[in-house]
């Protein structure tokens, strides 16, 4: 067996490779005589990657949960340095492999030579802000039913500077997300308020704007709520920062994503990761649903309910609220909105159909004055 095959299988730091769909195919070619089924096997996954063996293996490189990305504070140790980089010479030397290159000539794909010390450390360097495997590659992710992200295929491109009115709302939480990205001690915020406010979208348009810092997005359906302590395990483990982020969530008193919220904010046994923070949304200041009856009730400690039920929105350390803007603030976002679609109506007609239509549909909002103002976009008043 050629010298280089047999270092190949004594890689220790990046041992994750062999787990990957490139690097089991490499293992079982190297491990077969040649002209076998292994040899075509191998040359589809180089073609699934581009047709370039040299450049599939550097992505497989930057993809794969390796050692080094899983323990990055390992890398400081310097035996842990040193190992790194003769598997990363093991690399190199691998695709110069004459069994590789004769294969690659009859399967017509090509091997072109790499860097691997250099590349590998670039990244580590980056890891931090840039991530790796689909991390690297997307901002925003949803969790499945097994507590496994998926990237969100049509991510919202929502901007802070594309949201009107809530200053002042709004930057409390980019301070409060600020302090996760600067490793200090950030709150979970309960993001509560009218319909249409923009608490979603504030959201979304936070984690875009810190994206570039290290930053993600994993929303959690109420659904599946009960992942919630996996999902923070898992996060808690990779080298970026997380929002984990809950859209629209309310509760009945006694379902069982209302315990395991509150046990993740304050009180369990396993304490949030310290490079996550958990933003809810909501139109109910305590996230429970609640009726008169049941707030007469006839239990003997009735106040004991009723503080137990408020007792989750208590544990959240910033609570930010949304109110719908009064007919001034809601003139003036139809005034910012106006001038960034280039409409060219004359104000007060502008502010007298805007009017007219929060009146017919019960309230004025942010989302309702952006709805208004780009009905009118492509019109006889536009710019």
């Amino acid at each position: 067996m050629d010298s280089n095959f047999s270092a190949w299988r004594g890689l220790v730091m990046l041992r994750a490779l062999y787990d990957t769909p490139l690097g089991l195919r490499l293992t079982h070619t190297l491990e077969t005589p040649c002209g076998t089924d292994a040899d075509a096997a191998l040359s589809e996954q180089v073609y699934r990657m581009g047709g370039d063996l040299g450049i599939a293996l550097r992505d497989t490189l930057l993809s794969a949960p390796t050692l080094p990305v899983s323990k990055p504070d390992l890398i400081q140790n310097e035996g842990a340095r040193l190992q790194l980089a003769c598997d990363l010479r093991v690399l190199e030397k691998l695709l110069d492999a004459k069994k590789l290159s004769d294969i690659g000539a009859a399967h017509h794909w090509t091997i072109t030579r790499q860097n691997f010390a250099d590349i590998y450390f670039d990244f580590l360097r980056e890891l931090p802000t840039r991530g790796f495997g689909m991390f690297a590659n997307h901002i925003m992710f949803c969790a499945d039913d097994q507590a496994n992200l998926r990237p969100v295929r049509f991510p919202d491109d929502q901007r802070l500077d594309a949201l009107f009115g809530y200053a002042r709302e709004r930057e409390l939480l980019v301070a409060n997300t600020d302090k996760l990205l600067d490793g200090k001690c950030a709150a979970h915020a309960l993001i509560y308020g009218d319909a249409g406010t923009g608490k979603s979208a504030t959201v979304k348009a936070i984690v875009n704007a810190n994206a570039p810092r290290g930053l993600r997005l994993a929303e959690l359906k109420k659904a599946r709520l009960h992942l919630l302590p996996d999902l923070l395990e898992y996060l808690g483990a990779q080298p970026l920062k997380f929002v984990v982020w809950m859209d629209d969530l309310s509760f009945l008193p006694d379902e069982d994503g209302f315990a395991v919220l509150k046990s993740a904010l304050e009180g369990g046994a396993s304490a949030c990761a310290p490079n996550c923070v958990i933003y809810v949304t909501t139109n109910r200041r305590h996230l429970v649903k609640e009726t008169q009856s049941e707030r007469r009730g006839d239990e003997v400690h009735l106040a004991d309910t009723l503080q137990a039920e408020s007792s989750l929105a208590a544990r959240f350390g910033l609570n930010v609220l949304f109110q719908r803007p009064d007919k001034d603030a809601y003139l003036r976002i139809v005034d910012q909105l106006a001038e960034k679609y280039g409409l060219a109506m004359p104000l007060d007609l502008l502010h007298q159909q805007a009017e007219a239509l929060a009146i017919r549909r019960g309230g004025r909002t942010p989302r309702l004055a952006k709805q208004f103002v780009l009905s009118l976009a492509g019109e006889e008043y536009v710019k």
